[in-house]
């Protein structure tokens, strides 16, 4: 039911990555070694060492012959990058005349990561364009190397902002000099502006709108709080991602926020990851010990992806209405995509409202969840109480609700699937979707409005199935619960 807090609307450890479930980590992809700091005669020429994967020939390797005359000395050196970054090297071209390959132009296509290193096989995968395991997508094959003067040579990696728990927030905010706090990377990535108000675009100057999170664990206090004011567009998302090279998730530890009173209703500072804006893509983090949900989302066209949510106070993943938004244009057209949510427990309210994945008592067309796991949560897997437009779930999997002791009270509901209630809602759409020894049914409309599944499994729940057509018993993925996902994300 309705939050007591009023809601209107990991990195896994090691330990975790199998046999809790956590989607599994980056792969490391193999060292590259850029060779075009030093250019004999103009640049261009033909390629000895591509940069990125472990690769034979490519193009981006070290320039022997050209047409501009005796070059300098560039700096592109010999980097060493993993996480399928381009190594840095190919582009650094001499400053020699004005022919092609010469000086800031950098041709030779070191710049470009090319000499395969785009392909960027990483060891979790052999995705094209550097994605690996556990489906955050590498960004090797477009890290684009900028040949300045005599030239040097600079890898983004795709990311216009980095930051790490060692980051200094006076740095710049480049991969070598990192800032540490998401305020000063949100400044950075898009500059606030004076007296905005309603869904206003990131102003921010850089090629992609991208922040990215090196591995670590990063304690917040307060929320870390995506604005509608500066928000992405159609054409050019915001992402807050983590790093393509960070071998494990970075996490974010919410315990330093104070904690809500029973029947208070939370502020924007007082959630994990708070999505007020639009059009925003956030993927690959693992949200622990929020003061109430561990990710919110509010905003439209957004898309959660890759991210786990476990131990926080409420609702693990909730989609929501920003109610001083215009209707329509807030709580619409979100997906939560290869998203687990786990041992999230209100503790002071009996384990009545966490549930790993919620929508309440409000309304937002377009919204879905894909391909998403929730177990043992102290109320139910998926609740949308009262959620009167219609949300569609794929292959998405609730198990064990209420059942483990640790996270369960004595307001703890444990149903699997919960799809309305008595003051609306229901007539959602499922596809593919299983639930298995959750406290109460797999399935229930709970007295909203019928919804239909297709190709749907309930197996093993304490209660029968109410409301829901289409559900067959058997067949359960039991077995797989916690298991590691496919590479790219996905469930089985």
């Amino acid at each position: 039911m309705l939050s007591r807090r009023l809601v209107p609307a990991v990195i896994c450890s090691s330990l975790l990555l199998v046999a809790a479930g956590c989607a599994p980590t980056e792969g490391t992809n193999s060292v590259g070694t850029g060779t075009g700091g030093s250019s004999a005669v103009g640049s261009g020429g033909a390629s000895t060492t591509g940069s990125g994967g472990a690769v034979s020939t490519g193009s981006g390797g070290a320039p022997t012959t050209g047409s501009g005359g005796a070059a300098s000395t560039g700096s592109g050196g010999a980097p060493t990058n993993t996480g399928g970054k381009a190594g840095t090297g190919g582009s650094g071209a001499g400053t020699g005349g004005s022919s092609a390959g010469t000086g800031g132009s950098s041709v030779g296509t070191g710049g470009s990561g090319v000499g395969t290193g785009g392909s960027n096989v990483s060891t979790g995968g052999s995705n094209a364009g550097g994605s690996s395991t556990g489906g955050r997508s590498g960004t090797g094959g477009t890290t684009t190397g900028t040949g300045g003067a005599g030239g040097s040579s600079v890898a983004t990696g795709g990311c216009d902002v980095w930051v790490a728990t060692d980051g200094v927030d006076t740095n710049a905010g480049t991969e070598s000099a990192p800032v540490k706090t998401f305020t000063k990377a949100y400044d950075l990535l898009c500059p606030p502006g004076s007296g905005l108000d309603g869904t206003v675009p990131c102003m921010g100057t850089g090629p992609t709108w991208t922040m990215c999170f090196k591995s670590g664990t990063y304690p917040m206090s307060t929320s870390l709080w995506i604005k509608s004011t500066r928000s992405g567009t159609a054409s050019k998302m915001l992402k807050i991602w983590a790093a393509p090279n960070a071998t494990t998730r970075p996490i974010f530890d919410f315990a330093g926020e104070p904690r809500l009173a029973k029947g208070a209703k939370p502020a924007n500072t007082d959630r994990g990851i708070k999505v007020n804006s639009d059009w925003t893509h956030v993927k690959g983090f693992e949200v622990i010990h929020a003061n109430d949900n561990g990710i919110h989302v509010q905003g439209a066209n957004n898309i959660v992806e890759n991210c786990v949510a476990h131990d926080n106070d409420d609702t693990g993943i909730q989609i929501g209405v920003n109610t001083s938004a215009a209707a329509g244009t807030s709580g619409v057209n979100n997906t939560i995509k290869n998203c687990d949510s786990y041992h999230n427990y209100d503790a002071i309210d009996g384990g009545e409202n966490a549930d790993g994945f919620g929508m309440k008592e409000a309304t937002g067309t377009g919204n879905k969840f894909v391909g998403c796991r929730a177990w043992e949560n102290s109320d139910d897997g998926y609740d949308l109480y009262g959620w009167t437009s219609q949300v569609v779930f794929e292959n998405c999997w609730a198990f064990s609700s209420a059942k483990n002791a640790s996270f369960t009270g004595a307001n703890s509901d444990g149903n699997g699937f919960k799809l309305g209630a008595s003051v609306g809602g229901g007539g959602h759409k499922l596809t593919n979707c299983s639930a298995w020894s959750n406290k109460k049914t797999g399935f229930t409309k709970n007295s909203g409005s019928a919804s239909t599944c297709t190709g749907c499994m309930s197996c093993s729940n304490g209660q029968a199935d109410d409301g829901v057509s289409g559900i067959t018993s058997g067949g359960c993925p039991s077995a797989k619960g916690t298991s590691a996902r496919a590479s790219d994300g996905s469930l089985p």
